[in-house]
């Protein structure tokens, strides 16, 4: 029997992908020798299954975005106690390996190791599985409350703001930033943000998405041209420090400082923020690393793409 007979070949749309999976089908295809007689229906089931789930060319983009993913940098934000469960022997992925990574990233996660054998997916497995996560899921156990969030941040300014109080005057300077305060508020509302505070001629807009954060931004850079105005936007994810109304700690300056970096028309974001837009589309700039004031290390910093 054929690997090839189940229908479940080598991309055609993009070689790049085949070297990723090359590995994957190599060890689907000794899977499917070893359970050719009593599991050749089921093993034909899934392959129609798989086709009929997607085309071949979506399937390389899934394939690559799991591979570019990286979500490191918010693993210690965790604040829950998730179980890592994993296989020994798993004859599809070497998860140890990343099992261990998983506990270290999370300080309070808890490991749970399965007996060797085949897969979860595997029919008789997950009975197995489901028994094995149960005991985890039946455990209850407090935990502290705790005033830190996990939010994106996106903050604007007003460039060249001192230079349009002196050209206009007060007074039609005061019309012209209720009418930019005005259309910030109605792209908020739009892309589902949370005004934290404004900062005279900017402002801190929390976001759950890092997507919309971005989104959020560049529409209001295309909204402010027939004002004859502009900003800079600077969009941090991290972990915050909630008090009240308003957002305190380490991310929020940093967030401030990432800003900064940006000139006229530009959104900047951090490699937290490009890491975890992954597939969404937005494409990104490098500009390098930079020491940004008070704030420990460099960092990496990327600019968005129209």
């Amino acid at each position: 029997m054929k690997f090839a007979d189940h229908g479940l070949i080598a991309s055609q749309t993009d070689p790049a992908i085949n070297v990723l999976i090359a590995p994957l089908r190599e060890v689907v295809r000794k899977l499917f020798v070893k359970l050719a007689s009593p599991m050749a229906s089921v093993y034909r089931w899934y392959a129609v299954f798989a086709r009929l789930c997607t085309i071949p060319k979506e399937d390389s983009l899934f394939t690559r975005f799991n591979h570019d993913a990286n979500t490191h940098s918010i693993l210690r934000a965790i604040q829950v106690s998730p179980a890592v469960v994993y296989q020994n022997g798993n004859q599809w992925v070497d998860s140890i390996d990343g099992s261990k990574y998983l506990l270290d990233c999370v300080p309070c996660a808890e490991s749970n190791e399965l007996p060797p054998g085949d897969d979860f997916s595997c029919p008789g497995n997950q009975q197995r599985f489901a028994a094995q996560t149960g005991k985890l899921f039946a455990k209850t156990r407090s935990v502290a409350p705790s005033d830190r969030v996990l939010l994106t941040l996106l903050m604007t300014d007003i460039v060249g703001s001192t230079d349009k109080v002196t050209e206009l005057g007060d007074e039609k300077w005061g019309e012209l930033l209720q009418q930019h305060n005005r259309m910030v508020r109605r792209n908020i509302v739009a892309f589902e943000g949370t005004e934290v505070k404004t900062t005279g001629d900017g402002f801190q807009i929390s976001f759950d998405l890092p997507t919309l954060a971005i989104r959020c931004a560049e529409s209001i850079h295309r909204d402010l041209e027939p004002l004859g105005m502009s900003i800079r936007a600077g969009v941090h994810t991290g972990e915050y420090v909630r008090c009240g109304d308003e957002l305190n700690g380490v991310a929020v300056h940093l967030a401030a400082r990432i800003m900064d970096i940006g000139k006229s028309g530009e959104t900047i974001v951090s490699s937290t923020v490009k890491d975890l837009v992954v597939g969404s589309g937005i494409t990104f700039s490098t500009l390098g690393n930079h020491i940004l004031k008070g704030i420990q290390n460099k960092w990496l910093l990327f600019r968005v793409e129209d």
